[in-house]
């Protein structure tokens, strides 16, 4: 197990502790946050609210090299998403991952309307988790001391916790599917494979959730928590680890894997959701409110 791993820290009630701090984004990673930041304020400053790192450069647990630079911006709260320029995002990203390919593997940019992260209070929010939890404000107001507490002595918080990354599998695995189909490179075979295992790993790790009081994103933790639980599935998990570490660029012996053991992880989902999320809804509803009707 990497020495960095670890499961997140909670205060003496049981409320998970942000491990993501903006002192920790030590240099060669703090360049390129500095120009993702740049990027987005020369685009569209005016519409945004704050912006975030998240993951191991925020948590300054990344590797040189191997690691990722995720970030997303939170758009201003009476901002229609649709009327935001966005024309310039898709190429940004892979233009500083280029620049900076001898730091960090992929460099991930979003944008979040605001009413993705403040939702209705019967309704569990991920992205008002990630910022609470996970993420560190690098430019503009930072929303986490608006945001609830997550306590992990809670069943409820633990399923809604657990459900994004439950619900969203199986339609992860199909685009990936499709995607195999559309550039069967090995350049794009590679990245794909590291993508859709990660999930794989972290969907694992959600249903052992409801067993345990812990909560992690580190797939070195989840993969021998999963195993633990569902021993019969060790051999899948097993390998899903080793294609995170080192993805394969063989789109055949990709999509062998997720028809099969990607099948198998999407009928364990399924079996959860049929018992705490039979709706499927993608914001899990954990208020007490009888008349709240999702959208």
């Amino acid at each position: 197990m990497p020495r960095e791993s670890r499961f997140w820290r909670t205060d003496a009630n049981g409320n998970l502790l942000n491990d993501a701090n903006i002192d920790f984004i030590k240099p060669p990673f703090d360049t390129v946050v500095e120009d993702v930041v740049a990027t987005y304020t020369r685009h569209i400053a005016a519409d945004i609210h704050s912006i975030y790192v998240m993951a191991s450069v925020a948590r300054g647990i990344a590797e040189v090299g191997s690691s990722d630079v995720d970030t997303f911006a939170v758009l201003e709260e009476m901002l229609d998403p649709e009327l935001v320029m966005q024309d310039w995002l898709p190429e940004a990203p892979i233009a500083l991952q280029q620049k900076h390919s001898a730091v960090v593997s992929d460099v991930e940019m979003e944008l979040w309307p605001y009413g993705y992260v403040l939702r209705d209070p019967e309704e569990f929010s991920p992205g008002a988790f990630i910022i609470k939890t996970q993420a560190v404000c690098v430019w503009g107001s930072d929303l986490a001391p608006e945001l609830p507490d997550y306590n992990l002595n809670d069943f409820k918080t633990r399923l809604a916790i657990a459900n994004e990354d439950i619900v969203l599998l199986e339609p992860d695995i199909e685009d990936a599917l499709a995607a195999i189909e559309t550039d069967p490179s090995p350049d794009a075979i590679r990245s794909l494979c590291k993508h859709i295992c990660k999930h794989m790993a972290r969907a694992g790790f959600s249903l052992t959730m409801t067993d345990n009081a812990h909560y992690t994103r580190d797939v070195a933790l989840c993969i021998p928590a999963f195993i633990a639980a569902y021993p019969q599935h060790s051999q899948g998990m097993q390998q899903t680890g080793q294609f995170i570490a080192q993805p394969t660029d063989d789109a055949d012996t990709l999509r062998a894997f997720l028809e099969s053991f990607g099948a198998q992880m999407v009928a364990l989902c399924e079996a959860w959701l049929d018992e705490y999320n039979p709706e499927r809804y993608d914001f899990f509803v954990y208020g007490d409110d009888p008349d709240y009707e999702a959208d």
